[in-house]
């Protein structure tokens, strides 16, 4: 029997990831939240005999010792992810120091030693053309969110501690769609798009199915002779209009028609970016929101499916997946 802490355990991933890993007869899942979080997502969980659920946070050392050193693999998958200038101090208090934190623990005798982190491709690095893979160079000059630099921060701990003798994984998930909380992070999306979304953002990104990335990591499970690899998983890239589109077509509403052009977001970037600084602006476009706005990225995940025979399921499928499970809710 192996004991897989899971840190996050209530967030869109990580209920998915304790969700299969419970089911899993060789394995006992320690799923570690926050107190006062919110347990949606796991309510059903809450009872299952195969789960040992802890309060817990990155930040307060005492109790993530106590849930490390009950573990033999750690699944570091706690982040703040948000593009608000006010969250700054936040995104990188949790997702850096948090991450040396548990690395410094891990890196104690009495500690287990292998850990899988879960990063993004927002911590990976820059191409001018082609597609972005694990060697591309991270580079300074270029513009990156709070976000991205905090989740490269925190990679660089995670490297820290295999340079002193952890084993482990990191893996770089693109944008990950699939069924959670509608109104949280990519899973607004279908919401949005249900309620009459208008508009559309120019440039694209690539996206994986929430299901990849949970066999992604079983595989980093199991495959103990991988270590000190990095693994970017992405499925399809595509446009942020043909993603709305096909979103749009399967929940039968109308497509967003009007893209946001440069010289709004340039307008919008003018009037939010000195309210930020004031911290008279919380909407959710923020000034990061809309200097990211009209980028295209594009990843390679040959690595994953070369090491780890990742097949990823097509973009369709995910959707119509979703989309199905969207609508089951939502047309009761």
């Amino acid at each position: 029997m192996k004991h897989v802490l899971v840190t996050g355990a209530n967030g869109f991933l990580g209920a998915h990831l304790v969700r299969f890993l419970s089911a899993q007869p060789e394995i006992r899942v320690i799923a570690m939240h926050r107190a006062q979080s919110d347990l949606s997502l796991v309510n059903d969980l809450l009872d299952d005999p195969g789960i040992r659920w802890i309060t817990g946070d990155v930040l307060e050392l005492s109790s993530l010792r106590l849930a490390i050193r009950s573990a033999d693999v750690v699944i570091h998958n706690a982040a703040v992810v948000s593009y608000r200038r006010q969250d700054a101090p936040q995104l990188y208090a949790v997702n850096v120091e948090g991450t040396a934190n548990v690395v410094n623990i891990m890196l104690e005798d009495e500690s287990p030693k292998r850990l899988l982190y879960m990063s993004s491709v927002a911590a990976t690095g820059h191409v001018e053309f082609g597609l972005i893979d694990e060697q591309a160079e991270w580079r300074d000059e270029v513009y990156h969110s709070n976000y991205s630099w905090s989740k490269y921060w925190a990679e660089l701990e995670v490297w820290r501690g295999f340079a002193e003798g952890l084993e482990g994984l990191i893996f770089n998930p693109s944008t990950v769609l699939g069924t959670g909380n509608w109104n949280q992070s990519s899973c607004q999306l279908f919401s949005q798009v249900w309620h009459g979304l208008r508009f559309y953002a120019p440039g694209g990104t690539g996206f994986v199915d929430v299901r990849d990335v949970v066999a992604a990591v079983w595989e980093g499970l199991k495959r103990e002779d991988l270590t000190e690899e990095r693994y970017i998983l992405n499925g399809t890239n595509t446009s942020y209009r043909d993603l709305l589109m096909r979103i749009a077509g399967l929940l039968d509403k109308p497509v967003p028609r009007w893209e946001v052009s440069r010289m709004l977001r340039r307008l919008g970037l003018a009037v939010v970016a000195p309210l930020e600084a004031m911290g008279l602006w919380h909407h959710p476009v923020s000034s990061e929101i809309l200097r990211n706005t009209g980028q295209t990225n594009r990843f390679d995940a040959q690595k994953a499916i070369r090491d780890l025979g990742m097949q990823f399921t097509p973009l369709e499928e995910t959707l119509q997946y979703t989309c199905g499970r969207f609508m089951a809710e939502h047309t009761r």
